[in-house]
């Protein structure tokens, strides 16, 4: 899957989210967050395309975890695949492997969205000859995509996050690829396609395992205008100045009433003598 395809999903997606929203027509952040890796066998010892009878390969694909979280005006969505490309059930061979896909996305308008989907997948090679070592050829063509984008990033904030990981029981780490995308750092898309071919010999009598991890995942929160600091503490002041106003008048009332009343006792009193 070539990296246009995978642009061509992803705004798929965005634009079902954003209009499935109720009550909303567009998101003010938006998240996209995508790894897709087709690993296959290309061949083996002298170029040969037949797989020799003495090496078996093995595979399986799980889907680790997947999930997605909102509330308010956001959607989130994942998507997840871990699937054995074959030919024959029982084993892999020429142009056989696996295929991996991990995809987040979502959007907020007011509220906060979290998605994200990991994946893996596992071949195993065996040699049971005894005599003879072997070469197995690959190629691992990957993409991934992440886009993070928030319209006013004072109340707003979008991040995204790619993984894509291939491990060699033999020859370690032959790919470990972490892209990130925030919404702080002006945002934007990063996407890639590339093939990596690599190839691995395994002595008579050995096993080689590969371990491809592939991980998507993405997060956005969109809050409402609150007032800053400095206008809270006016308005504070204000309540405060209102109340001693009103304090300092009703104080006044009752002083000039006592004084009224005393006043009037003292005439009276001096009206009676």
């Amino acid at each position: 899957m070539n990296i246009h395809t995978l642009l061509r999903l992803t705004t798929i997606l965005t634009l079902g989210l954003i209009v499935s929203a109720p009550g909303t027509s567009r998101a003010d952040t938006i998240y996209n967050a995508i790894a897709i890796v087709d690993l296959r066998i290309t061949g083996f010892s002298n170029m040969q395309t037949s797989k020799p009878d003495d090496v078996v390969i093995t595979g399986s694909g799980t889907v680790v975890d997947n999930d997605s979280i909102f509330d308010g005006h956001a959607l989130a969505e994942q998507f997840a695949e871990s699937r054995v490309i074959e030919h024959d059930t029982h084993e892999r061979g020429f142009n056989e492997g696996l295929s991996q896909a991990a995809i987040a996305t979502g959007n907020t308008t007011l509220g906060t969205a979290v998605s994200f989907a990991f994946t893996q997948g596992i071949l195993a090679i065996n040699n049971l000859s005894l005599t003879e070592g072997y070469t197995v050829n690959f190629s691992a063509d990957y993409s991934y995509l992440v886009d993070a984008n928030a319209i006013n990033s004072n109340l707003e904030f979008a991040s995204a996050t790619s993984e894509i990981s291939l491990e060699s029981r033999l020859l370690g780490s032959l790919l470990d690829l972490t892209v990130s995308a925030d919404s702080d750092f002006a945002g934007g898309v990063f996407s890639d396609n590339a093939v990596l071919p690599f190839s691995i010999f395994v002595e008579p009598g050995e096993s080689e395992v590969l371990t491809l991890s592939v991980h998507a995942a993405g997060s956005t929160i969109a809050v409402a205008p609150v007032p800053e600091p400095s206008t809270l503490a006016l308005f504070a002041t204000g309540i405060i100045g209102t109340s001693i106003f009103q304090w300092r008048k009703n104080t006044r009332k009752q002083d000039l009433r006592r004084r009224r009343f005393s006043q009037k006792d003292k005439s009276s009193f001096t009206h009676h003598h």
